[in-house]
């Protein structure tokens, strides 16, 4: 079985950066334990998802951003023509 991608390089991006912020967020603001310890989670699992391209729950909801083909600056190639 190859790689299965469902999530797009501008939403991989914003993915890690996103969930880079929500960890540091959890880690280092004066939060509610419980909040911090929720925003430390799903700050990782932004970061895992956005790292491997594939998040299940989009995979759940049929849901599919990533584009075969396209280039580091987000265009496809019949674009760049």
């Amino acid at each position: 079985m190859g790689k299965y991608r469902n999530i797009g390089r501008r939403e991989r991006r914003t993915r890690i950066v996103g969930g880079l912020v929500l960890f540091l967020v959890g880690v280092f603001a004066p939060i509610p334990l419980l909040a911090g310890e929720l925003a430390d989670v799903l700050g990782i699992l932004l970061v895992v998802t956005g790292g491997v391209g594939y998040c299940p729950v989009w995979h759940a909801l049929n849901r599919n951003t990533y584009e075969r083909g396209s280039h580091e600056d987000g265009r496809t190639r019949r674009e760049q023509v």
